[in-house]
């Protein structure tokens, strides 16, 4: 198993942090990191529902929703036979607002292998997606 957690504190309430990191349309806005994310059906974060996310020099993965603590935390995970990769995304209040905390999980009998062999790019990614939920949460898009 490899597993690979980034925190960031972000300067906004925690409620609306997680109305970013919640509004998973707006992520490939967000972040270089994804380049398109569609539902497989429902866009609610509901256990069960799936996603499609195409992230570069990455597969495109099905994402299916495992857990969630409304206003607080959801978890999902993609993958087969030899590898399972679980993300989890929670928000918790910090000093002066919020903190993001982003994890990555790969399991299975290929999880050292891609934890090893994908794994600055894996870090990058979480950075990156981090980072995207900060300048929008800090800096919110007037409509």
């Amino acid at each position: 198993m490899t597993l690979r957690t980034y925190s960031l504190s972000i300067e906004a309430p925690a409620s609306r942090v997680w109305a970013v990191v919640s509004d998973l349309a707006s992520w490939p806005d967000l972040t270089p990191s994804i380049n398109s994310l569609v539902a497989v059906g429902d866009w609610g974060i509901i256990p069960g529902n799936k996603f499609l996310i195409d992230q570069p020099k990455l597969r495109r993965a099905v994402w299916t929703v495992t857990d969630v603590r409304p206003g607080r935390f959801f978890a999902w995970e993609s993958g087969g036979a030899g590898l399972r990769t679980r993300g989890t995304h929670e928000v918790t209040e910090g000093p002066g607002g919020a903190v993001v905390i982003l994890t990555i999980e790969q399991r299975g009998l290929l999880g050292p292998v891609v934890g090893a062999l994908a794994g600055s790019l894996t870090e990058r990614y979480i950075e990156l997606e981090a980072a995207g939920f900060k300048e929008r949460s800090e800096h919110p898009v007037v409509s």
